[in-house]
């Protein structure tokens, strides 16, 4: 029974410390050089979906919170999320240190693409690109195509985050994202 436990906590550890270095690299990707980035990033407290695992990690000046989850190669994982009008928001995927190519696509409520990254490496920052034709039913500021803003909600919705795990040194990797906000004068 106590060699069980030893290999359960083991297996355990192991998975939670890859979430962690998911979210890590994630962190890593958004903040880059820059330790003063003007966007917050969202709490556990406020990610809270029902049915989703979120991670918490001690990272520079505090406490950093994201969805993550564990994927084969070729798998994905989606989540649902909310988005408030009157925000900007920036939404950084990344895999463990197993993963190779992670990709993230952010879709608003009616299936539009809003923003998304098929770069091949192992983080992902989801942007719109300048000239991707964005159906007119989407209701985002398309102002900010082109720029290092994900979304800019013109009014509150769920959008579906989606991070495909395209290659990995190992079978599975864990996935992770954030979301970062901020919110605008108006």
């Amino acid at each position: 029974m106590f060699k069980k436990i030893i290999i359960f906590l083991t297996f355990s550890f192991l998975t939670f410390a890859s979430s962690e270095d998911a979210l890590k690299n994630a962190l890593d990707r958004l903040y880059g050089a820059n330790d003063k980035i003007a966007f917050d990033i969202r709490n556990a407290k406020a990610l809270f979906q029902p049915e989703e695992k979120i991670v918490t990690i001690q990272y520079k000046d505090g406490e950093k919170s994201g969805y993550t989850s564990e994927t084969l190669v070729g798998g994905e994982y989606s989540c649902y999320v909310t988005l408030f009008k009157g925000y900007e928001y920036i939404i950084v995927g990344a895999g463990d240190n197993t993963a190779l190519d992670v990709d993230i696509f952010v879709y608003d409520s009616l299936g539009n693409t809003v923003a998304y990254d098929r770069n091949s490496d192992a983080t992902a920052l989801a942007l719109l690109p300048k000239d991707f034709p964005v159906d007119d039913s989407a209701k985002i500021d398309k102002s900010v195509a082109g720029t290092d803003i994900t979304i800019r909600p013109l009014e509150t919705q769920k959008y579906m985050v989606k991070l495909k795990l395209r290659n990995s040194n190992t079978d599975k990797s864990s996935l992770a994202f954030l979301v970062a906000t901020k919110w605008l004068k108006q």
